[in-house]
């Protein structure tokens, strides 16, 4: 792809052509042309993954930089002060809407009831190091919403989806593929990616606005799901 006869490498790499197709947008369309977006450029490395930009092609993502879900500082820089970048970013350049994919482990159970948007966080909880983090990146949306950025936010219980099966949820696909034969007891929710994201979209072009919600498909044992992944 290019852009008024600059390849997407260039215009990335060499701030002269970017500052040139600057120059031409403006005499094209006017000064109400030139935006500057949120795009998988600057949102990416705000968060501090790389990025790879082809000579023609579509921007991608190189290398993730959370790597292991155990590294705290690395979950911290990634959920809390990537999620502080963005929203900065969000209220710097004007951005309308800002939906943020939390987490239900930010929302703390309470004895005999069901967790509900209105559960509250709870610090004398036993919280697993990802909770904490997805926490923090929360108050930072939270944050933003006071300072005038719409948001919203959903927490979306465990995700299921094809694609990537070498970290998070995706692993179980991997290690029943591989023959696992054993199930931990209980269970929890799962909620497929697909669901997710159409939530996400509607929330996005809708009026609501300083709202969390809980996406969950159904509760379900361990043992049923990793057998019906393994008959599929």
């Amino acid at each position: 792809a290019e852009i008024l006869g600059y390849t997407t490498l260039q215009l990335n790499n060499d701030f002269e052509v970017f500052a040139e197709v600057v120059k031409q947008k403006e005499l094209m369309f006017g000064l109400k042309g030139i935006s500057v977006g949120l795009d998988l450029r600057s949102v990416g490395r705000a968060l501090g993954t790389t990025l790879q930009f082809p000579e023609r092609g579509i921007p991608c993502i190189k290398e993730h930089v959370l790597k292991d879900y155990k590294d705290f500082d690395k979950l911290i820089e990634v959920n809390v002060q990537g999620t502080a970048n963005i929203v900065n970013l969000c209220i710097d350049f004007g951005v309308k809407k800002l939906c943020y994919v939390s987490s239900v482990a930010t929302l703390s159970a309470t004895p005999n009831k069901l967790i509900t948007e209105e559960s509250d966080w709870n610090n004398e909880e036993n919280n697993t190091d990802y909770a904490i983090s997805k926490h923090g990146g929360e108050m930072e949306v939270w944050r933003g919403s006071q300072e005038g950025l719409k948001v919203v936010v959903v927490n979306p219980s465990v995700v299921l989806g094809s694609g990537f099966y070498d970290s998070g949820s995706g692993l179980l696909f991997k290690k029943i593929a591989e023959g696992l034969s054993y199930y931990p007891s209980g269970g929890t929710g799962f909620v497929a990616v697909t669901d997710v994201v159409r939530a996400m979209i509607l929330l996005q072009f809708s009026e609501i606005e300083n709202r969390r919600f809980i996406l969950n498909t159904a509760n379900l044992s361990y043992h049923y799901l990793f057998e019906k992944i393994a008959q599929a």
